[in-house]
């Protein structure tokens, strides 16, 4: 199967070096044999770099049920 598809395999595997990531919708562009849309690089400045971090409800301990101890 991979060597009927070899052309294929080779596109993604060259994709993937530039990219590093591609979505479903590069995949079947790639796949169809079309170019990939330009890459949009992010600017500088707002949010770079920041992290949203997000915390359980007040009251509630995420993955223990009352009574019990931690799997951990």
């Amino acid at each position: 199967m991979i060597e009927d598809n070899r052309d294929v395999v080779i596109r993604i595997a060259l994709a993937l070096l530039e990219r590093e990531v591609l979505d479903a919708a590069e995949l079947k562009l790639i796949i169809e044999g079309k170019p990939l849309p330009a890459r949009v690089i992010p600017q500088k400045g707002g949010d770079e770099g920041v992290q949203q971090v997000l915390k359980p409800e007040p009251g509630r301990t995420p993955g223990i049920f009352p009574g019990k101890t931690s799997p951990a």
